[in-house]
């Protein structure tokens, strides 16, 4: 049955324009802000005091001094950063905005507000340039331009080989679970369905409120638990019936792999084999990734050529 799945594999690779574009991203986490005297616009911080009502009340208690907002950021409900735009220091402005309908505090929700703001500084973004500083900054001691874009790419790759293969194993789950026909003990279901469920009940443990208020119904949780179930089931059949192992050397190979983005590699290895429970699931990690490479091997294989971008914007 393994022999009739098909898998559509992602091939992708670091770009010089990829690795420019990340470089533009780190520059911009960097960025400095400076007084502007221009009139407030798109990409600028605004310190403003403001107030605002809502059926008659205020519902900022009072007046909220030295807010932020940084215009295109898009963090402030929708229009509020645009009546913002196009103010001078000093300005002030009242405007009505309505609260979408899914905000989050019900008695606003939906409904019509009216706002004063008082604009107190306004700030233009400076990005900075690539210079030594810059560069030492992000780890490299030498200061040099190359070193510090070799390294940008050999962090991108890594990332990116990480995302690939993520992205392959779940096509080869999606494959097993389509074409390998297995029955599902209900027992097993019932108890993953359970599992799936934890976490909402813990969340709702911590924040006191009643479980039966949040309770999902196990229907939501049935289709993935039986998935789990039942690639569960085909993977340790794959395991058992073709001796698949965890050898040694390919767990300490991926555990220095985990380490390897780690200030200090040696000691997120010992913390691994320091501890059994750890190191298990080490093992059971590269028992799927060996269970995995036998199934490429006996499924067909057809090659996708992704863009670095989506590649890891899907692995978000």
């Amino acid at each position: 049955a393994v022999d009739a799945a098909a898998v559509t594999k992602p091939v992708a690779a670091v770009g010089t324009s990829d690795v420019a574009a990340m470089i533009e991203k780190l520059k911009e986490q960097r960025k400095v802000w400076v007084a502007s005297e221009q009139d407030s616009q798109d990409g600028d911080k605004v310190t403003i005091k403001f107030s605002g009502v809502c059926d008659g009340e205020n519902f900022t208690d009072g007046t909220v001094d030295d807010f932020q907002v940084e215009i295109g950021s898009k963090n402030m409900i929708p229009g509020f950063e645009e009546q913002v735009t196009g103010l001078a220091v000093g300005a002030t402005k009242t405007f009505e905005i309505t609260f979408p309908e899914e905000y989050g505090n019900e008695k606003l929700a939906g409904k019509a507000a009216e706002f004063e703001i008082e604009v107190l500084k306004i700030e233009s973004s400076a990005l900075p340039e690539i210079n030594a500083d810059f560069i030492k900054a992000y780890g490299i001691d030498s200061g040099d331009e190359e070193e510090f874009r070799a390294d940008v790419q050999a962090n991108m790759q890594r990332e990116l080989d990480q995302a690939l293969k993520s992205r392959l194993k779940n096509a080869v789950m999606d494959a097993l679970y389509a074409t390998v026909p297995v029955a599902l003990p209900v027992v097993m279901i019932d108890q993953e369905v359970e599992i799936l469920m934890k976490p909402y009940y813990e969340n709702a443990k911590k924040r006191n409120v009643d479980i039966n208020d949040i309770k999902p119904a196990n229907a939501d949780f049935e289709d993935q638990a039986k998935r789990r179930v039942a690639l569960g089931l085909i993977l340790a059949e794959i395991i058992q019936q073709n001796e698949i192992k965890a050898g040694d050397d390919q767990v300490r190979v991926v555990i220095d792999e985990m380490a390897a983005s780690y200030e200090d590699p040696e000691q997120v290895v010992s913390w691994y084999y320091g501890d059994k429970k750890r190191l298990a699931e080490v093992e059971q990690l590269v028992l799927e990734d060996a269970t995995v490479e036998w199934v490429l091997g006996k499924v067909k294989v057809t090659d996708e050529n992704v863009a670095f971008s989506d590649v890891m914007d899907s692995a978000a």
